[in-house]
């Protein structure tokens, strides 16, 4: 797809799925022949397929229990704590 238009390159009405790599309108489109056995989930394939994700990422993710989640949290919060502007009157207030 170098330097082409997708809408130009696929004909009218036919379902497609395209994706453009950086500015240099260089792409990758394909034409969906049967929408029904398309998978949904094609483009987090692909992208984690790239970037060579554990699939569990996006099909069928593991549930973290409360201290998990918690410690996710507070790992975050620490993190996050030196831009937190919410944060920056609180301490002069009191």
């Amino acid at each position: 797809m170098r330097n082409r238009d997708v809408r130009k390159a696929i004909p009218k009405g036919l379902p497609y799925f395209s994706v453009e790599f950086g500015d240099d309108n260089c792409g990758f489109a394909h034409v969906i022949e049967d929408e029904r056995s398309f998978p949904k989930n094609f483009a987090q394939e692909i992208v984690g397929g790239m970037l060579e994700l554990d699939h569990q990422l996006w099909r069928k993710q593991k549930r973290d229990d409360f201290h998990k989640q918690r410690e996710k949290l507070m790992n975050f919060l620490k993190m996050w704590a030196p831009h937190d502007w919410t944060r920056e009157n609180a301490s002069s207030d009191t």
